[in-house]
């Protein structure tokens, strides 16, 4: 009887612990989420838009302004994300990038950016865009962006 008590009491802390560690685990992508996503729109080259099909752009461009939303979402108002010099300076960059990739994609898929297709969901595209300028982001000034 006390093997199996002790063989059950093992099992139990193997557990807890395994829980414990996918808890901690989780928290911590969670935190770096926005510095991950952030990072990979800010190490695109220059021309790295240019390859684009009108796919490639609808989801680049949902990422972009997934982002944005989740920056400025930190934040009770816009007031507060004006006395962040950080979070301006990152929206700004992040905004830069969103001009730069609209001017590559439609100079190239012109046509085909305004035809809605299973993978370019314009009404989906407008309706973060919305919802960013009802937050007082208006991400098509890119770099001139007034926060």
């Amino acid at each position: 009887m006390n093997k199996l008590l002790l063989y059950i009491l093992g099992i139990f802390i193997l557990i807890s612990v395994t829980i414990f560690h996918i808890s901690c685990d989780k928290s911590k992508k969670k935190n770096n989420t926005k510095a991950k996503n952030l990072n990979i729109v800010k190490k695109k080259p220059v021309n790295a838009y240019v390859k684009f099909d009108e796919c490639e752009c609808h989801k680049e461009a949902m990422e972009i302004l997934d982002i944005v939303i989740e920056i400025r979402n930190t934040f009770e108002s816009i007031d507060e994300l004006r006395k962040n010099n950080e979070s301006k300076k990152e929206i700004k960059t992040i905004a830069k990038s969103w001009q730069l990739l609209m001017k590559t994609c439609f100079e190239k898929n012109f046509a085909r950016m305004f035809e809605p297709s299973d993978c370019n969901d314009l009404k989906s595209l407008e309706k973060k865009k919305r919802r960013l300028h009802d937050l007082g982001v208006q991400i098509d000034q890119g770099e001139n962006i007034r926060l």
